[in-house]
């Protein structure tokens, strides 16, 4: 039988599933989803709620999956004083302001991650420190920036080498999912697995055993299609770069089919259970 704490467990690795789904299709519509920062990883403790995903206007911050070009200058394109010019700088503050924060999000995850496995916490808090210190420098350079060229060319940072939404985010979510369920797939199996083959066999001969021997099938075949669907998903994920995209983003979209199916399997290996415990005890249903 389930816990409550279990329970709101798999609640909040929905709402990771989800937030994930929905980022990365407000990815390519228009607007920037803070697909990470939207969602609570599953399994961690650090984490308390499940805000709702932040979308920013593309007129204030440039989006991760845009083009690596700065605004139309328009008719002030050899000003460097005037109107389009400020309002471009400022934009581009914004935009990396927003990266700043998001990276210090990003972080604190890592970090209270308790269940990523070494290697992929170390890369991440690598590249994150990369990272921040990068968009740090350039939110430090930008309001000095007095020509188009400086301002395209710390844009082109920001974006083609940093891109800290469209990239860095999914990387940092879709690894911690990852490992949270190669973690309780390793407890179901090594765990709770001997637990309900020694329920059902000291069961045998009673009304309940049929159906607690099937059941146990059931977790059984689950708890390996969990295990086979994301078997590297973590590893793939985190092969990716910035200088990729938009090629990367097919590669987070099927990570997140896989993590969304292997959450499928798991609930269902968590019905069998519960349902070979009501079975040992004489229950007959389905």
């Amino acid at each position: 039988m389930r816990t409550t704490s279990e329970t709101a467990q798999r609640s909040r690795r929905r709402l990771v599933a989800g937030a994930l789904t929905a980022g990365l299709a407000l990815a390519g519509s228009g607007v920037t989803a803070s697909v990470a920062a939207a969602a609570t990883p599953r399994g961690d403790t650090s984490a308390t709620a499940v805000p709702t995903a932040t979308t920013v206007p593309q007129t204030t911050v440039p989006l991760d999956h845009l083009p690596n070009k700065g605004p139309k200058k328009g008719g002030d394109s050899g000003s460097t004083t005037g109107a389009k010019f400020i309002a471009a700088r400022q934009q581009l503050e914004t935009a990396l302001a927003a990266r700043v924060q998001q990276l210090a999000k990003l972080t604190t995850q890592v970090n209270g991650s308790t269940t990523l496995q070494t290697a992929h916490k170390n890369y991440l808090a690598a590249a994150l420190a990369t990272e921040t210190t990068v968009i740090g420098g350039l939110a430090s350079k930008v309001p000095g920036d007095v020509t188009w060229a400086q301002l395209d060319a710390d844009r082109q940072v920001m974006l083609r080498d940093n891109r800290v939404f469209a990239v860095m985010t999914p990387q940092v979510y879709e690894a911690i999912e990852a490992d949270s369920i190669a973690a309780e797939v390793t407890a179901l199996q090594q765990v709770q697995e001997p637990e309900l083959q020694s329920a059902v066999a000291a069961d045998a001969g009673q009304p309940g055993y049929k159906n607690a021997e099937a059941h146990l099938n059931n977790f059984i075949a689950d708890v390996k299609v969990a295990a086979t669907v994301t078997a590297n998903v973590a590893d793939r994920v985190l092969a990716q770069r910035p200088q990729l995209w938009p090629h990367d983003e097919q590669v987070f979209v099927l990570a997140n089919k896989a993590l969304l199916r292997a959450d499928l399997a798991v609930a269902h290996a968590d019905y069998d259970a519960s349902v070979i415990g009501l079975a040992t005890g004489g229950y007959s249903g389905s």
